[in-house]
């Protein structure tokens, strides 16, 4: 096949092309798959001092403080509202006496149970 491209290169008048040098081919093809290097990049921005981030910290804890110190205000006015038009009310009756006996009773000499049923060391069900 070579031998026909030859022979036609050479009625078209076309130099014959000289062989490559393997070592020239391969630094072609190396230059051909190697990227540029990549270019230094600079910063657009000068990044901040400590000072700055310090001042950055001190502003945001001070909203914070400021926003929790307006909630509680909220808070403190909606409570005083209620006390006031008394919406908390008064307290109801008190209900039916229960069985729990008090210290009192205890100190008295009384049998007093407790949660378990326990009466002095002898198990009664209340």
């Amino acid at each position: 096949m070579s031998e026909r491209r030859d022979r036609i290169y050479a009625e078209l008048g076309v130099p014959p092309e000289a062989p490559e040098d393997p070592l020239d081919a391969w630094r072609r093809m190396r230059a051909e798959r190697e990227e540029p290097e990549p270019r230094e990049r600079k910063l657009d921005i000068v990044p901040p001092t400590l000072a700055e981030i310090d001042q950055r910290i001190a502003e945001r804890i001070a909203a914070e403080h400021q926003f929790m110190c307006d909630i509680v205000a909220e808070v403190l006015a909606e409570l005083h509202k209620e006390w006031e038009v008394g919406a908390m009310g008064p307290s109801g009756p008190s209900g039916p006496p229960g069985r729990a006996r008090t210290a009192r009773q205890a100190a008295a000499g009384q049998a007093v149970g407790t949660r378990d049923g326990l009466l002095r060391g002898r198990r009664r069900r209340l």
